[in-house]
């Protein structure tokens, strides 16, 4: 199976991100990026299985979006992608992230972090099974967007 335009593929999962910090939240539109069943890994050692069919899924979703409102992200956009075969039809995909926020005072900033994806390719398009994320918790709180305790900071 050829390997599919992950730049253009992940430039339209931004776009959802982006969609869904508005009013709504694009729930089956994300879901439709990924496996029925997906692993987050942390770069803390934490690993999560979702199964994506499943209410909580949703649930989760909306909870993880309104937390990044509160934060200040305002707009998604990938940077680059760069991507490696794993295995037929598996690949690691390391995916180049700009945010733009808003921080408390109303400083706008823009955030850049990575994620990696393992993504397998089947018929009806790619689908993430897992993906590994940074600290993301350390890049709020080193911009003064979460406390302490990882809450959002109230905003001014």
């Amino acid at each position: 199976m050829e390997t599919p335009d992950y730049e253009s593929w992940f430039r339209s999962y931004a776009d959802a991100y982006t969609r869904s910090l508005g009013d709504t939240v694009e729930v089956d539109v994300i879901r439709g990026f990924y496996a029925a069943t997906v692993l987050a890994l942390g770069v803390d050692g934490s690993v999560n299985a979702a199964n994506t069919a499943e209410p909580g899924f949703s649930d989760m979703l909306v909870q993880m979006y309104g937390f990044y409102k509160a934060v200040g992200v305002r707009r998604m956009a990938v940077d680059r992608v760069e991507v490696t075969p794993l295995y037929e039809n598996h690949d690691r995909v390391q995916v180049f992230f700009a945010a733009d926020m808003v921080k408390p005072d109303g400083a706008a900033i823009t955030l850049r972090f990575d994620l990696v994806y393992l993504v397998q390719r089947r018929a009806a398009g790619p689908a993430i099974f897992a993906f590994i994320a940074g600290d993301e918790m350390a890049l709020y709180r080193e911009h003064g967007l979460v406390d302490e305790h990882g809450q959002p900071v109230p905003r001014a």
